[in-house]
């Protein structure tokens, strides 16, 4: 049975502040000597605008040969779900603890589980 979806991958680690920074160096966006405070390094890239993402992909493509771009909301749900069947990406229920902007929520480092 053939499917009429398209292919599309995703990068499966977000893009930490030491790459952001590197990108930024070298489109001078930032200091070559500006500093990324350790404990950081390989925390996700933050405070990024729509414009910062989309320059970053484009940046990265030229890098590297490769053809990168943002998924749209839609590509991004289906891979948020991962397989899932239920009403929502998080079960059948949205439990209030899941949301956004909870008190004390902080950033981990990229690959940490």
């Amino acid at each position: 049975m053939s499917s009429n979806r398209a292919q599309c991958s995703a990068i499966r680690y977000p893009v930490t502040e030491v790459e952001y920074h590197e990108f930024a160096v070298s489109m001078g966006r930032a200091k070559r000597d500006s500093k990324i405070w350790p404990s950081h390094r390989q925390k996700p890239a933050n405070s990024l605008s729509w414009g910062d993402a989309k320059t970053y992909v484009m940046w990265l493509s030229e890098q590297t040969g490769e053809e990168y771009r943002l998924l749209s909301e839609a590509e991004w749900e289906y891979a948020c779900r991962a397989g899932t069947e239920s009403r929502y990406a998080v079960g059948h229920v949205i439990a209030l603890t899941l949301q956004c902007h909870l008190p004390g929520a902080v950033t981990i480092a990229v690959g940490d589980t």
